[in-house]
């Protein structure tokens, strides 16, 4: 037989039982979890991003309730039962224990064998993120995820997957592919998660910054900034501002980069990106060779250390406070007063 003919033949059979699969799919026990309040013991059909169809009262009886709740109408869906599928459950036991290479055939196998939509579909993401974890198996995650999406066009997971598959297409180079699909998370996040859009953004500016294409990318951040209060959405406000911050560094704009890191630690937004941004113009200020340069460094690292943000930037801003002390016991121009105020200021780290 022609072998181009056998793979065709073979694709075909697979495609009918994964549909005669999917017709007989059957109602998942689960939750429904509103502002007002959860709904429980409820059958659920479907959930995409159109909303969630469920039933209420008994599973088999011919008098259960259809309901539907469109997408803002619930918060989301508790499912209280895999279907006791022993892939699935397999690949999870797997999974807990970080064995990712053994779980992804159980995970492949239970696409077929699940009789939940929600354990097939969980099962398709978590192989892909296996797969992810192996070397050289970009184009297996691929398939997968494009196998995944063709079954399931409006799954509630988009965001996910492409952003999986955006990752992917930028560690292999695939700059055009990935900034696509970084574009299409900022372009629906609205509807994908709450994190789409910053998602979407951040990774376009990622790609840039591969390709060292620094005033690009201050120039695709600095209309999104523009949206984002601080005062509302902080987290991503901090994210931005600070990758933008580095940005403008790295173009050696010096002005524009302590103005934006300025706009940072005096915005009502987390320690931890407030830290960030003290680390960074401490640095900065750092490399001038004069006595005020190094006390103003020393008082930026005091401040990042004492904000409380995250290890990396605690440890740097100990280090490099310990540096300026350093700095400043052989700086003969300070006083021994001051010196010791510093010697002192030091020990806090």
């Amino acid at each position: 037989m022609n072998m181009y003919l056998h793979h065709c033949r073979v694709f075909a059979l697979m495609a009918i039982v994964v549909l005669a699969h999917a017709a007989t799919m059957e109602l998942a026990p689960g939750n429904i979890v509103t502002m007002e309040k959860t709904i429980d013991n409820a059958w659920i059909e479907s959930e995409t991003t159109d909303g969630v169809k469920f039933y209420l009262g008994e599973v088999k009886s011919d008098k259960k309730v259809e309901t539907t709740r469109k997408p803002g109408q619930y918060q989301k869906v508790i499912y209280t039962g895999n279907g006791e599928d022993l892939n699935f459950m397999k690949a999870e036991n797997l999974y807990g224990k970080g064995k990712f290479d053994e779980s992804i055939e159980h995970y492949k196998k239970a696409t077929v064998s699940a009789r939940y939509h929600w354990v097939v579909e969980q099962a398709y993401r978590r192989a892909a993120e296996c797969l992810a974890h192996s070397a050289n198996k970009n184009e297996a995650v691929l398939s997968l995820l494009k196998e995944y999406v063709t079954r399931y066009p409006k799954n509630i997971h988009m965001a996910e997957v492409v952003l999986l598959r955006a990752r992917l297409g930028l560690a292999a180079g695939d700059f055009a592919g990935a900034t696509k699909d970084y574009q299409e998370m900022a372009k629906k996040g609205a509807v994908w998660s709450p994190t789409a859009e910053l998602d979407g953004m951040i990774g376009q500016r990622n790609v840039l910054i591969a390709q060292k294409k620094f005033t690009e990318s201050v120039a695709v951040l600095t209309p999104y900034l523009a949206t984002l209060k601080p005062d509302e959405n902080p987290d991503a406000f901090g994210k931005v501002a600070l990758a933008m911050a580095s940005d403008l560094a790295a173009e050696g704009k010096d002005a524009e980069f302590i103005a934006t890191l300025k706009r940072i630690y005096l915005a009502p937004i987390s320690s931890e990106a407030q830290a960030r941004a003290r680390l960074q113009y401490a640095r900065f200020l750092a490399k001038g060779k004069t006595t005020e340069s190094a006390i103003a460094a020393f008082d930026q690292a005091a401040i990042a250390g004492l904000l409380g943000g995250d290890d990396e930037t605690r440890t740097g801003a100990a280090k490099l406070a310990h540096e300026l002390v350093t700095r400043i016991q052989n700086d003969k121009t300070i006083s021994d007063e001051v010196r010791k105020e510093y010697r002192t200021y030091a020990s806090q780290f």
